[in-house]
Order: structure tokens, then C-alpha cells, then sequence
């Protein structure tokens, strides 16, 4: 394990201690009880890296394979928590305590909510979509005019897929600023990130490159004049469907019926008999697209499926507590 540790990215970017490690352990653990994390911070680790992780910092895992610690709310597992090597020395004892909320608060949220899974679920419809109209055309059309119109159908579909991410995760991300702000006080979490706007390297781009990459995220004035604005905590209606279990099982066996339909289909029309053989005409390449599509619907409304049981649960589990208490 220790040859492992030798080699490891971290070992790469890790820096010495601080004179501060002992307390911002002792607020660690602490904000990990408030906002409900179930990991026990083991230590305090700085290191060189201006990327990466959750609100400056990353909570890295001390083993995979390690069972965990019990604590007085269950089993946890151990994890450090690496702090950027540029703030060492440039933050007091408070302002780093509502820096590790912001923190604490993306960390649950990423552990128990399903909202990035529904968020890849939907951005990836665009690829899907644009993918099968890009594979009927070139069947249609045929020679390289054909890969010529498949990469023009089907490239164009990313952009969407990242443009819904960057508004649908940078939502996500002023909502639990909202929230730590609401745990923590809104005063403090807008002075740390004032003091952030100054101190991170990321928060005034100088490249291109370096701008392109802030493109994708919230800036930091963004956050704070979200944070001064009145907030009237009823979050807005969606234009989507509410989705229930029950539709969700049936796209499931919708998706599995025209997949196996359509494998029927081709193999009794145009393969004869044969376990394999090659589609050489439009009919053919028709039924092959729409067993893929098929396919997709089932895995993707599988997954859907099983994300809203867990949810489900989920909610039951936190009404009957409410309900005990």
C-alpha cells in the first residue's frame, strides 16, 4: 500500500504542513456533523493543484477497500481533506470555516442527491437523437457523402448536451450556496468568497484557454450577486413532466419490445436462417437503428427506474423519521 502511496497523483502535488492543521480539523469534523457528511476526516493535507475537487478543496478517500470508522451516527468512511497550497497562511480560522461549508454542503449533495445522474440522463437525449438521424441518413445516402452527413448530424448534438449541463449544474451550484449560506449565515459565506475572488487564480482568467474554462462555470460574481439578491425560497416550476415509477417501467419493456421486435424482424426478412449476415440495403439498416434506439430506451429508463426507487425510499425513510421525532 505504501509503494502505491509513493506513486499516487497526490504524492505529485503534496505539500508540508501547516501550523493551522489541528483546527481546521476540529472544524472539519464539525461541519461534517452539521451538514449531515458521513465521513470521518482523518487529517488535514495541503497541495499544489488550482483544479479539481469541490468548492478549492478535495476529500480524498484513505482506501478504497477501507471498511470505515463507527461513529455515533453509523459507520463513516475515513477520508483527508487536501487544501490548496495558495491559501495557506491567507485565511483566519472563520473565514475558513464558511470555506469548507461551501465545501461540506457540494459534498453532500453529491453523495445523496440524484440531481447530476437526471442532469447526464437528460443532456445526453441531444447525442442519442441526433446520433440515430446522423446513422439513418448515412444508410440513406451511402458512400463518404454519407460520413460526411453522419459527422455533420451528429457532432452538432454536443453542443446542446453541454450547454444544458452548464445551465443546469450552475443553477445547482447558486442553490447551495443559498443553502450553506443558510446554515452557516449569508454575511460570512459572502466574505469568504469576496476573499476568494482575490486569492484564487481561477477567479481572473488572463488566457484563452483559461477563459474558455471559466466559460463552463459560475464566476464568483455571479455567486455573490446571487447571494445579495432576495431570495424567495420557492424554487420555480419545470416545464418538464413530473415522470412517475410506473411510466418508467414501461418505457423500460417499450424499449425491450422494440429491440427484440426489431432483431425479429431483420433476422426473419433478411437473414433467412443465418445466425449472422450483413445489412446491404435501407429496410435493413431501418430495423438496426431502431433495435438501437430501443435499446437505449430500455437502458436509459432502466437507470431512470432505479434512481427514482432509490428516491422513493429515500423520502419514505425521511418522512417516518420526521414522523418518529
Amino acid at each position: 500500500m505504501e509503494r502505491l502511496r509513493r506513486f499516487s497523483w497526490f504524492e505529485r502535488i503534496k505539500t508540508g504542513p501547516s501550523p493551522d492543521d489541528d483546527g481546521l480539523l476540529r472544524i472539519t469534523r464539525e461541519l461534517a456533523e452539521l451538514f449531515d457528511v458521513r465521513v470521518w476526516y482523518k487529517g488535514i493535507l495541503w497541495g499544489r493543484f488550482e483544479r479539481g475537487g469541490l468548492g478549492w478543496m478535495i476529500s480524498k478517500p484513505v482506501s478504497p477497500f477501507y471498511p470505515g470508522t463507527l461513529t455515533i451516527r453509523g459507520p463513516s468512511f475515513e477520508s483527508e481533506l487536501i487544501l490548496p497550497e495558495y491559501l495557506k497562511g491567507k485565511l483566519s480560522m472563520d473565514s475558513w470555516r464558511f470555506l469548507i461549508g461551501l465545501h461540506m454542503v457540494r459534498l453532500h449533495a453529491n453523495l445523496t442527491s440524484g440531481r447530476f445522474a437526471k442532469i447526464f440522463g437528460v443532456g445526453v437525449l441531444p447525442i442519442l437523437g441526433t446520433f440515430t438521424l446522423g446513422v439513418i441518413l448515412q444508410h440513406v445516402i451511402g458512400g463518404p457523402w454519407g460520413f460526411a452527413i453522419f459527422n455533420a448530424v451528429w457532432l452538432p448534438g454536443f453542443l446542446p448536451t453541454l450547454l444544458y449541463a452548464r445551465s443546469r449544474l450552475g443553477r445547482w451550484e447558486l442553490e447551495l450556496d443559498r443553502e450553506a449560506a443558510g446554515k452557516l449565515g449569508t454575511d460570512g459565506i459572502i466574505r469568504v468568497l469576496e476573499q476568494m475572488k482575490v486569492l484564487d487564480p481561477r477567479a481572473n482568467p488572463s488566457t484563452i484557454q483559461a477563459r474558455f474554462a471559466a466559460f463552463w462555470n459560475v464566476s464568483i460574481d455571479d455567486r455573490l450577486e446571487a447571494l445579495k439578491r432576495p431570495w424567495s425560497g420557492i424554487p420555480r416550476r419545470s416545464w418538464r413532466p413530473t415522470v412517475g415509477l410506473r411510466l418508467r417501467a414501461a418505457l423500460v419493456g417499450i424499449g425491450f419490445a422494440i429491440f427484440w421486435s426489431s432483431g425479429f424482424a431483420a433476422n426473419l426478412v433478411y437473414g433467412q436462417g443465418r445466425t449472422g449476415f450483413a445489412c446491404t440495403n435501407t429496410g435493413c439498416a431501418v430495423l438496426v437503428v431502431s433495435a438501437a434506439v430501443g435499446y437505449w430506451l430500455a437502458i436509459l429508463a432502466g437507470l431512470s427506474l432505479v434512481i427514482g426507487i432509490i428516491q422513493h425510499l429515500r423520502r419514505s425513510r425521511s418522512m417516518s423519521t420526521r414522523t418518529e421525532g
